[in-house]
């Protein structure tokens, strides 16, 4: 008999299951920071922009420039589809500067 929790049946309690489960989860984290990592990237051009007509501090804009480059660093370390243990991939690296 499936276990039905808030709606949702869970059958299968299966370690291959629950990999299967962290795969899409994984995939899923990694094209949403794809995708906050490329509007960051519009908002810098559009201040570069603003930068070059001074009408926006340069140090803001390199300042923005830090952090998106931080988010392309983070969403690279992720595992993607396949993490460690997980059928394939490799081990996942924290991104530099990162104390775990």
């Amino acid at each position: 008999m499936p276990y039905n929790y808030g709606g949702y049946e869970l059958e299968d309690f299966s370690q291959q299951k629950i990999n299967s489960g962290q795969q899409e989860i994984n995939g899923l984290i990694k094209i949403a920071d794809e995708r906050i990592g490329e509007a960051l990237k519009q908002v810098k051009e559009m201040l570069e922009k603003l930068v070059a007509g001074k009408k926006v501090d340069s140090a803001a804009v390199g300042a923005l420039k830090a952090a998106i480059d931080q988010v392309d660093l983070a969403t690279k370390a992720i595992a993607g589809p396949f993490p460690p243990g997980c059928g394939g991939g490799g081990p996942s690296q924290p991104p530099p500067g990162d104390p775990t």
